[in-house]
C-alpha cells in the first residue's frame, strides 16, 4: 500500500498559500495505470517536489492538480474545496512550464499582465502589478522588450512573474529549469526558493533532477510506477530512505545483503559471510531475517587494517575516477561484491593504491537497514 503523505505545518501567520489534498487519485489510459491511488496532504506554504524517473506519474499527477487532465478516480481539494471537476481557469492556480509558453508578439509587461487582462483588470492596474512582479524576479527595466530579445534565464523569470502576478493560492511548476544550463539552473533555483519564502507560496514542483529536489524542497515525494514510494524531508529522503527504490534512485548507494543475528536499542548485528556488521536499525528485526545494509559512498572510509572502525571489510582497489573536488573509488570485497567510495580531495593523505592491507569501513550510524 502506498504511504499517505502528510507534510509538517509551517508556522502560523507566515504563509499565504493554499492547502492541497489528494485522496485516492488515479489516472488510467485504457489498461495502463499512470497514477494508482495517491493520497497526499500538503499544508499551506510548503514547497513539495514530485521526484521520480520518467513514467513514474509525476507530471500526470501535476496536470490533474492543474485541471488539464481529468482523473479516472479520486478527489483533489485546494483549501478544503473540492476542485476535482472544476476547469483549470477556476482553480486559482499559477503554472510554470519548461518551455516558458510566452506570447512572442507581446512585450514582457503584457506577457506578465496577460492573466490580469483576462480577469478584467484595467490597463493601469495591470501595468502596476506587472511592474511589481517584474521587479520581484529581477527584471525591472525589461518591460518593453519582447521574448526573443531575452536570454533563456530571463524568459523563465518572465514565465515565473506571469504565474505569480494574480496572487494564486497554489503554484505548479513542471520541469521549469530543464532547458537552462547548469549555471542558470542554480541561479534560478535560488530565485524560486527566495520568492517562495518571501511570498509564503504553496508550490508543487516536478523534476527528475535529484540535486534540484534536495536543494529547493520542504518535502519530497519520490514516485515509482504511479504511486508515492516515499514522502519525507530532503534530509530524511537522502539520509534515511524508507525503501530500496528510494535509496537507489536518490544519489549513489551501496547495498549489502545479510542476515540479522541480533537487534538491540536501534542497532542490528548483521551477518555478512564471515563478517558481523553493526548497523543502525530504528525498527525491530527478527533473528535470521534477511536485510539490506545501505550506506552512501561518502560515508565509507578507505584505510588500512590497523584502523579502529566498528565495521571493517578487507577489500581490493579496482578503479579510481577523479572528479576534481573528490575521487570515487571502486573496491571489491572478498565475496566479489563491489562498493563505491567517495573520498573528498583534501590534497593531503595517502592514496588508497598505496595503502597496504586495504579495508573499507563505516560506523553503525553511517549505515542503514532496509527491509523493503
Amino acid at each position: 500500500m502506498a504511504p499517505h503523505a502528510t507534510a509538517a505545518r509551517a508556522p502560523a501567520g507566515e504563509v499565504q498559500g493554499a492547502s492541497l489534498s489528494l485522496h485516492g487519485l488515479c489516472k488510467d489510459y485504457g489498461t495502463a495505470n499512470a497514477v494508482r491511488g495517491i493520497d497526499l496532504d500538503l499544508a499551506p506554504g510548503r514547497f513539495l517536489t514530485l521526484l521520480g524517473p520518467s513514467g513514474s506519474g509525476k507530471t500526470t499527477t501535476l496536470m490533474m492538480i492543474a485541471g488539464f487532465i481529468d482523473p479516472s478516480a479520486g478527489e483533489i481539494r485546494i483549501n478544503g474545496r473540492d476542485v476535482t471537476e472544476l476547469p483549470a481557469h477556476k482553480r486559482d492556480i499559477g503554472m510554470v512550464f519548461q518551455n516558458y509558453a510566452l506570447f512572442p508578439h507581446l512585450t514582457v509587461q503584457d506577457n506578465v499582465g496577460f492573466a490580469l487582462t483576462m480577469r478584467g483588470i484595467n490597463k493601469r492596474q495591470m501595468q502596476a502589478q506587472a511592474q511589481e512582479f517584474l521587479t520581484l524576479v529581477g527584471l525591472a527595466g525589461f518591460e518593453k522588450r519582447y521574448p526573443h530579445q531575452l536570454s533563456g534565464g530571463q524568459q523563465q523569470r518572465v514565465a515565473l512573474a506571469r504565474a505569480l502576478v494574480f496572487s494564486p493560492s497554489l503554484v505548479l511548476m513542471d520541469e521549469p529549469l530543464g532547458a537552462l544550463d547548469r549555471r542558470l539552473r542554480l541561479q534560478m533555483q535560488e530565485e524560486i526558493k527566495r520568492i517562495h519564502d518571501e511570498l509564503g507560496l504553496t508550490v508543487v514542483y516536478v523534476t527528475h533532477d535529484q540535486e534540484e529536489a534536495l536543494t529547493m524542497s520542504d518535502d519530497i515525494a519520490v514516485m515509482e510506477d504511479g504511486v508515492i514510494a516515499s514522502f519525507a524531508s530532503p534530509r530524511d529522503t537522502y539520509e534515511a530512505p524508507g525503501n530500496r527504490f528510494t535509496a537507489k534512485f536518490i544519489g549513489e548507494s551501496n547495498f549489502l545483503i545479510g542476515f540479522c543475528e541480533d537487534w538491540q536499542a536501534g542497532v542490528a548485528s548483521v551477518r555478512l559471510g564471515e563478517q558481523l556488521l553493526r548497523v543502525a536499525a530504528p525498527q525491530p528485526l527478527a533473528r535470521g531475517q534477511e536485510v539490506t545494509v545501505f550506506v552512501r559512498p561518502e560515508r565509507l572510509r578507505l584505510t588500512d587494517s590497523t584502523a579502529e572502525m566498528a565495521n571493517a571489510l578487507p577489500c581490493e582497489l579496482i578503479s579510481e575516477i577523479y572528479l576534481g573536488e573528490s575521487c570515487i573509488y571502486t573496491v571489491r570485497l572478498s565475496d566479489g561484491t563491489h562498493l563505491k567510495v567517495r573520498r573528498p580531495n583534501r590534497g593531503v593523505g595517502v592514496t588508497p593504491d598505496l595503502i597496504p592491507d586495504l579495508v573499507v569501513g563505516f560506523e553503525p550510524e553511517n549505515g542503514r537497514i532496509l527491509t523493503s
